[in-house]
C-alpha cells in the first residue's frame, strides 16, 4: 500500500496561485499609471487647445484655481464614465466565461465563475464591494491627476 497526499502538486498550485496574484497586481498597476499618464495628457491638450481663452480668462483676474476646477470636473465626468464602462465590461466577459464555460464542456470554470458571480451577497457581498469601487477609483485617479497636472501646466504657461 502507498499513500500519496498531492503534497507536491499542491505545492506547485499554491505557487502557481502566487504568482497569478502577484502579476494580476502588477497589470493592475500599469493600468493605473497607464490611466494617469493619459490624464496628464488629455489635460496638456485641453489646455493648449483653449490656450487663448486661458489668457483673456487670466486677463479678467481668472486665478489657477478657477481653471482647474473647470479642467477637474470635465474629467471628474470622464472618469466616472470610464469606470462604470470598466464594470459593466468586467461583468459582462465575466458572463461570457460563465456562458462559454458550459457550452465548451470546462465545467470547473464554469463553477468557478458561478460562484463569483451567482453566490447570494449574504455571503461574499466583499466581491460585489470591490465591483462597486471601480468607478469610484478610476473618478478619483482622473480627479486628482488633473487638478496636479493643470495647476502645473498652469503655473508653467503663465
Amino acid at each position: 500500500a502507498s499513500l500519496d497526499t498531492h503534497r507536491q502538486w499542491q505545492d506547485e498550485l499554491t505557487s502557481t496561485a502566487k504568482t497569478l496574484h502577484w502579476l494580476g497586481l502588477l497589470v493592475l498597476g500599469i493600468i493605473v499609471l497607464a490611466s494617469i499618464a493619459l490624464v496628464v495628457f488629455a489635460s496638456r491638450a485641453a489646455l493648449e487647445t483653449t490656450r487663448e481663452v486661458l489668457e483673456v480668462l487670466y486677463l479678467v483676474g481668472a486665478r489657477d484655481k478657477f481653471i482647474a476646477g473647470q479642467v477637474e470636473q470635465r474629467f471628474f465626468k470622464a472618469g466616472f464614465k470610464a469606470g462604470l464602462v470598466g464594470v459593466l465590461g468586467g461583468l459582462a466577459t465575466f458572463g461570457v466565461l460563465y456562458f462559454a464555460g458550459y457550452a465548451g464542456g470546462a465545467p470547473g470554470l464554469a463553477s468557478a465563475l458561478q460562484e463569483l458571480l451567482a453566490v447570494p451577497i449574504s455571503s461574499s457581498y466583499l466581491d460585489y464591494v470591490w465591483f462597486a469601487l471601480v468607478p469610484i477609483v478610476a473618478t478619483l485617479i482622473c480627479l486628482l491627476t488633473a487638478r496636479i497636472a493643470t495647476v502645473r501646466i498652469l503655473a508653467s504657461i503663465f
